[in-house]
């Protein structure tokens, strides 16, 4: 993951303990959101510049390349939404 990637992760993690998400909610949402990191990276994208299509790619990757389960989808979703709603703020 490149550096720029890697700091904005930092930024969101000590945001997760500031909104008081427990460590393991805060592992797994940095977990999830480092892998979209690395899906956007091999596409030549950023987390600031992801388009809808990127994100359609994505969950189709988890889902049927990577064979997740439902409520592991749901753990995504979450997380990206999160992730998401911090860079918004």
């Amino acid at each position: 993951m490149n550096e720029k990637h890697e700091k904005i992760l930092q930024d969101y993690e000590r945001d997760c303990k500031i909104r008081n998400f427990t460590g393991a909610t805060i592992n797994r949402y940095v977990s999830n959101i480092r892998f979209l990191g690395e899906f956007l990276d091999e596409r030549g994208r950023g987390y600031e510049d992801v388009e809808r299509e990127d994100l359609v790619e994505f969950v189709s990757y988890l889902r049927y390349d990577r064979k997740v389960m439902f409520r592991t989808m749901k753990n995504y979703f979450a997380g990206l939404n999160s992730f998401y709603e911090y860079l918004l703020y």
